[in-house]
């Protein structure tokens, strides 16, 4: 029930767009930039980027709900892409 409290307000397949390969096995990663410490991070996970805790509420079961809705957007999106 934990990953149905982090919320992403920066949908992942957006960042996923700028991930480079970190190895033929290894996750895909992002450059980061951390403004208030002037810290650049140049290999951070996408997981943990662009989220908070409970950030529309405690309703795990809204969460559950918006998951589809969220996976054909991405899909949407990863088709029209792959046409230009």
């Amino acid at each position: 029930m934990a990953e149905l409290n982090r919320h992403h307000f920066v949908p992942q397949y957006y960042l996923r767009n700028f991930a480079v390969d970190c190895g033929p096995t290894g996750p895909r990663r992002i450059g980061l930039f951390n403004i208030p410490r002037g810290l650049f991070v140049r290999s951070a996970s996408i997981k943990a980027q662009a989220k908070r805790r409970k950030l529309y509420g405690d309703a795990a079961t809204e969460t559950a709900a918006r998951a589809p809705r969220s996976a054909k957007m991405s899909a949407e999106r990863n088709a029209n892409l792959s046409r230009n």
